[in-house]
């Protein structure tokens, strides 16, 4: 079991908790409230945090005030927003934790085409609100993800070749900063904050609200055509072939996986372009091999975005990594295949992320998101029942890692990352990009309150 613990934490004492409770209207858990190991559950359930106080706020003037209080009493916090972290970075083991999961609204202006989610907002009740409208975000690929974690690590998901990343969508947030001052972050105001927000993650404060860029999309096709594990590596070539002239509107993401009880390949992908590109390529992909299933179809962006919610259910023990590459060579797809078959867990699974079209336009220096020049990201993900081994399963993901490391190239999906070293954070991000939100972190969080993210610390870098 992982452990988010931190060394020599303080206790809070009551008279602290006191003034939160007199100043705010948050609600506060602790271990004797009758909720409290419901309300510490976190996405990752190999991550076991018994956080001493969890503080669930309100509005945003809860989450102000209390940054305020705690400064002075605390060394640190967590924040948790969706809590769909893989890392375990939604809770502190030992420590408190700022809740952001009550606040979950959404206010969409069509006039701008832009939408306001609070910093508990789930994907699902984005897409659910500006569908209304007729207009979808680009998000991830699970509506059970978390708005503002996602956005801030990159945001990786079905519209990406067609309008950018999450981030790269970005267009303005209220911050609360480690003295408890709100900033608002944009174009205008703030600049080098606003490029630090897109892809680096949550070191600079609290985000209280996000807005976010909204395009005219209701209907998509999309949906899975799944293959026999044994045509995998011919339904990849094939599937290359098909990737080299694919349009912006396309966005595929091969997956191994599991379907009624056998290993298969599933090309799952989101389509938004006309009915008739819809028909042909849903029939190319179809001839690659027999297909073990087909499912594909015209249906509400909504229900997209939720279509493999199963995949992510809350409490699984996970262990997870992420590379990204220029190319997939026919001996790494063979090697994919392999280290698929030899899983510990049947749940476990390798999903190969295409990054293209508006995602590899953005130049590589105009947001803090590492790797601009990537075509994939392979994604491994363990999964596992508490009573098989977590070792077995971890060095699974490593070893497989450990093979394919010669055909990586720079950078990695940190949102797909478990806690790492700041010279593994340099790896990812590139010296300059680095330094760069090194620089950010002194000058706004100089004493790392803010610190259970993918931390760049400003005051060690090993």
């Amino acid at each position: 079991m992982i452990v988010h613990s931190r060394d020599k934490y303080p206790q809070l004492s009551q008279a602290v908790i006191n003034v939160i409770r007199n100043l705010t209207q948050a609600e506060l858990v602790d271990n004797t409230h009758s909720e409290y190991n419901f309300k510490r559950q976190i996405f990752n359930g190999a991550i076991d945090s018994k956080p001493q106080l969890i503080v669930q706020c309100r509005s945003n003037h809860d989450i102000q005030t209390i940054v305020k209080v705690l400064k002075d009493y605390l060394p640190y916090v967590g924040v948790r927003g969706g809590g769909h972290s893989i890392a375990g970075n939604s809770s502190l083991d030992g420590g408190v934790v700022i809740d952001l999961s009550l606040l979950r609204d959404v206010t969409i202006n069509t006039e701008t085409k832009t939408a306001t989610v609070s910093g508990g907002a789930l994907l699902g009740d984005l897409d659910r609100a500006s569908h209304e409208f007729g207009m979808a975000a680009p998000l991830g690929t699970v509506s059970l993800t978390g708005v503002t974690g996602l956005a801030l690590g990159g945001g990786i998901g079905w519209l990406m070749g067609r309008y950018g990343l999450a981030c790269d969508n970005i267009k303005r947030a209220h911050l609360i900063l480690a003295d408890g001052t709100t900033q608002i972050i944009d174009q205008e105001s703030a600049p080098d904050l606003l490029w630090g927000l897109k892809g680096g993650g949550g070191n600079f404060g609290v985000i209280s609200d996000l807005t976010l860029n909204l395009y005219p999309i209701e209907q998509v096709f999309g949906g899975s055509i799944q293959f026999y594990i044994k045509d995998a590596v011919s339904v990849l070539r094939s599937l290359n072939e098909l990737i080299a002239d694919c349009p912006d509107e396309l966005t595929l993401t091969p997956t191994f996986t599991r379907y009624h009880g056998q290993d298969v390949l599933s090309i799952d992908f989101c389509f938004i372009g006309k009915s008739s590109a819809a028909a042909h390529f849903d029939r190319t992909i179809t001839k690659f091999a027999t297909p073990a299933n087909h499912a594909t179809g015209w249906l509400p962006f909504p229900k997209m975005q939720s279509m493999f919610d199963h995949t992510a259910i809350h409490g699984e023990h996970r262990y997870a990594k992420s590379c990204f590459l220029l190319q997939l060579t026919e001996e790494l797809c063979g090697q994919l295949v392999e280290a698929f078959i030899k899983r510990p867990s049947r749940k476990s699974t390798i999903f190969i992320e295409q990054l293209h079209g508006a995602v590899l336009r953005v130049p590589e220096d105009a947001t803090a998101f590492p790797g601009r020049s990537a075509h994939f990201n392979i994604h491994a993900m363990a999964t596992w029942l508490p009573s098989e081994s977590a070792e077995a399963n971890k060095l699974w993901v490593s070893d497989l890692y450990t093979q394919i490391r010669g055909v990586t190239t720079k950078g990695a999906y940190l949102n797909y990352e478990m806690p790492g070293t700041q010279k593994r954070l340099r790896e990812v991000y590139g010296s300059q990009k680095f330094n760069r939100l090194l620089l950010l972190k002194q000058k706004y969080d100089p004493k790392n309150f803010f610190r259970v993210n993918h931390n760049i610390n400003p005051l060690l870098t090993d």
